[in-house]
């Protein structure tokens, strides 16, 4: 495991573990805090789902043409802002503003993620290399699920706004943990000697049967999961 890896695991840790504090809480927070009723805080978690879905395709653009580093280190800024506000929302529009900000950022850093981490491991190291992310991901999830649960108290609403407040700082953490890596994150440079690539589009993407079917296996198991 070379140091950049390790950084990177690092990254996902801190990532996930900003992901588990908020995310466990985010329908508790709106109704017992805030005091929004359960359906609109639960179709404001549907409504911030169904953008980052939707938004996906722009981030693989995006770090296409930008490189995952300065896309991740954007994304966990967002977050980083958009978590400090969440804490004291209190106006529907700027809880929907500020959710919509908080899960996009988690799909803008993931995806470029997976891009980066393929950088920084020799080919027949990546099946190893992915594996160990994902537990680092239900390891980051799990103990900021668990800190979540132990910190809040639902007579005390600061206990609230702290642990939203920890999570922005979770992400700061990140986006200064990630310059560390921007040394593997730029775009891939052309080869000047070889004719251009040609430019592909997301219909040609799609129209691989194989990985029409990994979207609908993969969308599958998140929803179930």
């Amino acid at each position: 495991m070379t140091p950049p890896l390790k950084r990177y695991y690092l990254c996902v840790l801190l990532a996930c573990f900003g992901f588990g504090l908020t995310l466990a809480m985010f329908v508790v927070y709106l109704h017992n805090v805030r005091h929004f009723s359960v359906s609109f805080a639960s179709a404001a978690l549907l409504f911030t789902a169904l953008v980052s879905l939707v938004a996906t395709p722009l981030i693989g653009s995006l770090t296409d043409r930008f490189g995952p580093i300065k896309v991740m280190i954007t994304m966990a800024l967002l977050s980083s802002g958009a978590e400090a506000t969440w804490a004291f929302a209190r106006t529907w529009w700027i809880v929907l503003l500020t959710a919509i900000g908080v899960n996009l950022a988690g799909t803008g850093v993931f995806g470029p993620g997976n891009v980066l981490m393929a950088r920084l491991g020799d080919a027949e190291q990546q099946q190893r290399a992915f594996g160990v992310s994902f537990m680092v991901v239900n390891l980051g999830v799990g103990i900021g699920g668990l800190v979540s649960a132990a910190v809040v108290s639902l007579s005390h609403p600061a206990t609230f706004t702290a642990l939203y407040l920890g999570g922005a700082a979770a992400n700061l953490g990140l986006a200064v943990l990630l310059v560390s890596l921007r040394h593997h994150g730029h775009v891939e440079p052309r080869v000047d000697d070889n004719p251009p690539p040609p430019q592909g589009a997301w219909r040609e993407v799609l129209a691989d049967p194989r990985l029409r079917a990994y979207m609908v296996a993969s969308l599958v198991i998140a929803i179930t999961g």
